[in-house]
């Protein structure tokens, strides 16, 4: 936990009762913002920031306070009820002496992780998940979170691995007697009631031009707030129309040039560095240009695997981890453009959800009439998938990309068992049933905005950047940036064929056109190219040395065939062998404590 916080621990004890902190120092950087912070009756610690906090600073006095203070001031006036007023990322603990309660809480869209357990004799919690595995006696496997890893490469709910261990939900709070060891779990804000709801009661009729006015409003004013910071601050520039539009808007509210940091993969002929050098130079940032090396990859893997708690099998977190080490000396704050895909309409999915009817007919049919092979399987998926009668199933499969036999081929035969009566769907049934009444694209941002935003990306996003003591801001999530732009109409979002319609507009009268024109590119890693040449050999040790594990959960020898297969060009098992790799590596770190 000391990456997460290096500059400052502190720990407040009161009976029973213990609050440890490690503190990264963003805001004061004096010992008056260290924490815990305390009074004769309450006690606080909390991690993120609270970028509103001039706005709820009641004391008038003529001074300076951070964040850390006029929120502890602000708990005490307002308890469970102040949680709404907050527009930041935290995960916070707060103790009421008095009462002998204990309230944790969770920003509205889960971009800073809080863990927690309870059992007969303890309620622990964490802000991540290893500290919790460590003082539990054995660890036992949650074959629900297990089943949802293997279909989606990541948990995509409050579940963890470990049985016991939960996450607090987006947007919630738990308040604990720690007398009676009662607790009450509840939700503040959801997208649910205070989006969706609101907007089937109450239509906005804002015209497109007084929509794009607003929203580039609200996109500066929460850029603006994301800016304060007492220490050096930076921005990971990709080259995307996300990316650069934050970019363009901070260097209108930072007093020295604005450190912007970008990266490619050795070698690669996709990259986007040209368009990110292009906005460098119009806002005359302090930029930086890395070269991924994917030498010696290997050796960060394991680490990587670690350092996310439970499974978890995106593989952009690779060159996320080597640009996060490599500027982490420049910059102890850092602005990303997470989120604009969702609350904008940036995905391929997006668009075959604006034009649903179309494609449900014309994917077969190109399936079977357009001349390349491997376009015509594409098709075929695709068309499969966009044509799945149950409407959560559809949204997940989108993600997911994963046939059952590719899903279920790699389990032995005793975790099939253990799964068999789980659900993997479950979170994306729970988000999508009061949908029904909006339209399909309305609908899947909803549910990217529950599901896969919290649950993969913003969990992407902080392990890995305060793994190297960054605290990463995500100014396209703002509180009232997303109130409002996810009230807006599809054909706002998508018109024309082109995805981000309305970010892109407002980006022509920022960046240059080669910028906000640009189709979308992901930071793509060649897992596939990989697994047949750099990590062939790791991958296939990983796989061989895997009958040493205690009670592994796969077939080995099969995974083996499927390596081989793979590496042949037969088929591109990529996503099944990335996920069984990574279940495996975490296996191994904790395969002493697992109970089956």
């Amino acid at each position: 936990m000391k990456h997460r916080g290096p500059d400052n621990s502190s720990v407040w004890k009161h009976d029973k009762l213990g609050l440890y902190h490690h503190r990264l120092a963003i805001i004061d950087l004096s010992e008056a913002s260290n924490q815990p912070v305390t009074s004769s009756n309450f006690a606080m610690t909390y991690n993120g920031e609270i970028y509103n906090y001039k706005d709820i600073d009641t004391q008038k006095d003529g001074k300076s306070y951070s964040d850390t203070q006029v929120l502890f001031q602000h708990m005490k006036r307002n308890g469970k009820e102040g949680l709404k007023y907050l527009n930041g990322i935290f995960s916070l603990a707060f103790y009421d002496i008095r009462k002998h309660t204990l309230l944790l809480a969770r920003d509205r869209l889960g971009v800073k992780p809080l863990y927690y357990t309870e059992t007969e004799h303890f309620f622990a919690f964490s802000s991540e998940g290893k500290v919790l595995y460590h003082i539990l006696p054995e660890l036992s496997i949650n074959w629900s979170a297990f089943h949802e890893f293997l279909v989606h490469g990541s948990i995509i709910s409050d579940k963890n691995i470990v049985e016991g261990v939960e996450k607090l939900s987006p947007g919630s709070y738990i308040e604990l007697n720690c007398k009676s060891f009662t607790k009450n779990k509840k939700t503040f804000w959801s997208v649910e009631k205070d989006i969706v709801g609101k907007q089937l009661q109450k239509k906005e009729n804002h015209t497109y031009e007084e929509s794009k006015k607003k929203t580039e409003k609200l996109l500066l004013s929460g850029v603006d707030r994301q800016c304060q910071s007492d220490v050096p601050i930076g921005a990971y520039l990709s080259g995307g129309v996300d990316s650069s539009l934050v970019v363009a808007m901070a260097s209108q509210h930072t007093t020295n040039p604005l450190k912007t940091f970008s990266a490619a993969f050795e070698g690669s002929s996709n990259s986007e560095l040209p368009l990110a050098k292009q906005v460098a130079k119009k806002y005359h940032t302090e930029h930086y240009e890395f070269e991924i090396s994917t030498r010696h990859i290997e050796d960060e893997l394991s680490r990587i695997v670690f350092q996310y708690d439970d499974p978890f099998a995106d593989p952009a977190v690779i060159p996320l981890h080597l640009m996060a080490k490599a500027c982490s000396n420049e910059a102890k704050v850092v602005l990303q453009g997470d989120g604009g895909d969702e609350l904008f309409g940036g995905y391929g999915r997006h668009l075959d959800a604006s034009e649903l009817k179309l494609r449900q007919y014309a994917y077969p049919l190109a399936a079977m009439l357009h001349p390349d092979r491997d376009r015509r399987a594409s098709f075929r998926r695709r068309g499969k998938i966009i044509r799945e009668r149950i409407v959560s199933h559809r949204y997940g499969k989108m993600v997911s990309g994963l046939t059952s036999k590719q899903t279920y081929g790699v389990l032995s035969k005793a975790v099939l068992e253990k799964i068999q009566s789980t659900n993997p769907w479950l979170a994306y049934e729970r988000v999508s049933s009061p949908l029904n009444s909006l339209d399909p694209l309305q609908q899947m941002l909803y549910v990217d905005m529950q599901v896969i935003l919290p649950y993969t990306f913003m969990e992407k996003v902080d392990k890995i950047n305060m793994w190297h003591s960054i605290e990463a801001r995500v100014p396209l999530l703002d509180n009232d940036l997303v109130n409002y732009v996810m009230s807006l109409p599809a054909e706002y979002k998508i018109r024309k064929r082109l995805t981000k319609y309305l970010l892109r507009d407002i980006a022509k009268e920022w960046l240059p056109k080669q910028v906000w024109q640009a189709p979308k590119k992901s930071f793509g890693t060649p897992m596939g190219a990989w697994l047949r040449t750099i990590l062939y050999e790791y991958v296939k040790s990983v796989f061989s040395n895997a009958t040493n594990l205690k009670s592994s959960p796969l077939k080995h020898n099969y995974l083996l065939s499927l390596l081989e297969d793979h590496c042949s060009l037969k088929s591109d098992h990529s996503s099944i062998l990335w996920r069984a790799t990574v279940l495996l590596l975490w296996w191994r770190h904790y395969e002493d404590k697992i109970t089956l």
